[in-house]
This record gives structure tokens, sequence and C-alpha cells, in this order.
């Protein structure tokens, strides 16, 4: 079967629920299935964020297979560990999705911001593998530390063909995927 590129009009995702990761250490690897970008809000409200020339932020949203890990996915109130083979979403926004000064020092493969991690991977495809990482904090401009979640991004291994072909027929059908259905996992996919 041939890779699909991500962004090659495979059907929109119906946005399962989000991945989160609320501790340091904790991580969730998965299996790629579409990525979309979306408009960016401020925090907390209906507002669109903009740049500072006044353009809308847009963020990026990944439909994923999940592997294994020790996030979270669901809404707030209802979150729980994610389980191997569930459907998730990762919203990538802010230094999460675009840190250049900080990527720039680390060698290709290292850990980076999602923009950094597919720079050094290349063409992103439907069941490629990625693993997200909450690293620690750092203090930005405001009161709160910012959280340092990076990825690193593999292509899918002949051996996980299975998987891949399951991330590529719900590609081509938009995601209306059966809730609970379970993907096959390697002991340790990096």
């Amino acid at each position: 079967m041939t890779d699909i590129p991500i962004n090659s009009n495979g059907g929109e995702s119906r946005r399962p629920d989000p991945l989160t990761l609320d501790a340091i250490g904790q991580y969730i690897d998965f299996a790629v299935i579409n990525e979309e970008k979306a408009p960016a809000y401020v925090y907390g409200t209906n507002e669109r964020a903009v740049t500072k020339d006044g353009k809308p932020k847009t963020k990026d949203i990944l439909t994923v297979l999940v592997i294994r890990g020790s996030g979270q996915i669901g809404k707030k109130g209802e979150r729980r560990t994610v389980a191997g083979g569930e459907i998730g979403s990762v919203h990538i926004e802010g230094i999460d999705r675009w840190a250049p000064d900080d990527d720039k020092p680390k060698e290709k493969g290292a850990f980076k911001s999602w923009s950094g991690a597919k720079e050094d991977h290349g063409q992103l495809n439907v069941g490629d593998v990625v693993r997200w990482a909450y690293e620690g904090d750092v203090q930005g401009k405001g009161a709160q530390p910012r959280k340092v979640r990076l990825f690193k991004i593999r292509a899918h291994r002949p051996e996980e063909l299975e998987q891949t072909e399951r991330c590529r027929k719900m590609h081509r059908e938009g995601v209306q995927v059966p809730i609970g259905a379970t993907a096959s996992a390697d002991d340790e996919p990096f």
C-alpha cells in the first residue's frame, strides 16, 4: 500500500476527545491519522487570537491512534489515563508548535517543538509514529510557567502494517471510528 501524505484531502476528523500531558515525565505514543489547521483562541475565551501584526493565529490539531502512554484523554472533569487503541486529538499551539530558538541547538531527531520535529522527519504520512512528552516547565512572560511538551517523529515500520492500515482506513473515511477499538503495540516504539 502507498503512503498517504498528511493534508492530502483524506477527510475531516470528528475531533475525538483531547489528549493531555499534565505532569512532567508523562508521555503518549501515537500513530498519526490526520493533521488539520484550526483557528487559535485567547485562552478561556471565544476571542480569536492574533499576532502582533493583527493576523489570526492558528493551531495544529492531530487526530491520532494511541499506542501507549501515561497521559490523559477526555474533557476536563472526565479525564482518565489513555489506553492503547483509543482515538484522540492533540491540539498544538504556542511553544509546543513552534520554538526555533529552542530547536536550533538540538541534534536532528531529538525531542523538539512540533515544527522542529516535522522538519527533522520530513514529509509526515498517515501512520507515522510520534512520541509526545512533557519535558518540564519554563518561566515565560506571565505569572504561570509554560509547559514544555515536545515531539519526536519516526516513520511507521513494516511490522506495524496492521496499525498503519487502520490509520489509513480512518483517514480515508474521515475518522468515523468505533469507540474502544484496539491497536497492536510493540514494547518500545522509539
